[in-house]
């Protein structure tokens, strides 16, 4: 079967940098972003429960803080999350 791995920000209240394994079936499974995609993405997750053969989707969520310091740079927090959230993706695919 096919698997669909999405990877993105989130704002669902845990510390900032927190990793988080999910396996949504709709979009209201999927916490609340700040990335202008989201409602798209969202409209996907539905859109693919539609189709006969839908793929296994894996969310993978790192958690963003203070929505109002919106910038290209990463905060203290989430540069400390990079390396963390790369291996606990990793060692998800390389378990398949």
């Amino acid at each position: 079967s096919d698997l669909l791995v999405i990877i993105d920000a989130a704002l669902d209240g845990k510390a900032p940098g927190t990793t988080t394994q999910l396996l949504p079936e709709f979009s209201s499974d999927y916490p609340r972003t700040l990335v202008s995609h989201d409602i798209g993405l969202k409209d996907m997750l539905d859109a693919v429960q539609l189709i006969d053969q839908k793929p296994e989707t894996v969310l993978f969520t790192v958690t963003i803080g203070d929505p109002s310091r919106i910038s290209m740079d990463l905060s203290p927090e989430l540069q400390g999350a990079v390396q963390p959230a790369a291996e606990s993706i990793c060692a998800f695919l390389n378990s398949l």
